[in-house]
């Protein structure tokens, strides 16, 4: 892959920068609605947590999703293993039949719409400090040692970072620690990226809306981006 265009969006705001006290947290996010539960399509464990009326997995899909030809051969040109972090949309000029959404949740389980991240924001005080409470209490990188850049993880959320590349050639650009995100089924709008084989020919990725944290901020931002076609998933419970 030799190009990827990157669309910025804003992020929603939707109420003051006053972050919840721990009494307002607890009932927010009660011990009682945690657990854990077992995706049987490959036995893999997970956590959940409960986020007022919404139920969320408190890590990072790690299904190991495959495609595949009409002859049953394996796709190799998509991304055949999906562990935490590598999901990328399959070109859709190339396999209309393919949808990226499919079958990567559990059963039981989907991809958030950003409707439903908007509720979640919102329960944990807005976008402009989101951040506070979802992030991980741990793992965050500070740029000053006596900066406070992790969360307090008070709903068990659990969102830690991941490393980020601005650039598909240039990895002196690779942050690590700084950032982190999982995104939503939302397409953008009339938005595509696309890539490059290397005999020139460009195939067509649809670009989703992502959530985007910070290890300086309690901001969470929406962006549409592709950073390298993969992003983290955070499956919503039906």
């Amino acid at each position: 892959m030799v190009a990827t265009f990157i669309l910025w969006a804003c992020g929603d705001s939707s109420s003051g920068p006053s972050t919840l006290d721990e009494d307002e947290v607890a009932a927010l996010c009660p011990e009682s609605g945690r657990g854990t539960f077992i995706d049987k399509r490959d036995g893999h464990e997970y956590h959940y947590t409960t986020i007022g009326n919404q139920v969320w997995m408190a890590e990072d899909l790690a299904y190991e999703k495959k495609y595949y030809n009409e002859d049953g051969s394996e796709l190799t040109d998509l991304c055949d293993s999906v562990s935490c972090r590598c999901f990328i949309t399959p070109f859709k000029d190339r396999y209309p039949s393919i949808a990226f959404e499919d079958s990567l949740c559990p059963e039981g389980w989907h991809i958030p719409s950003n409707d439903e991240i908007d509720e979640l924001m919102e329960n944990v005080g807005g976008y402009e400090i989101a951040g506070h409470i979802l992030k991980s209490k741990s793992g965050w990188g500070n740029v000053n040692p006596d900066e406070e850049s992790n969360g307090t993880d008070g709903c068990g959320f659990n969102l830690k970072p991941d490393w980020t590349v601005f650039s598909e050639y240039d990895f002196s650009g690779i942050e690590k620690d700084y950032y982190g995100s999982f995104m939503s089924n939302t397409h953008i709008p009339d938005s595509s990226s696309y890539s490059e084989d290397r005999d020139g020919n460009r195939y067509y990725h649809d670009i989703f809306y992502t959530h985007m944290f910070y290890s300086r901020s309690d901001t969470v931002a929406r962006v549409g981006e592709t950073y390298y076609l993969v992003d983290r998933i955070r499956c919503i419970k039906d």
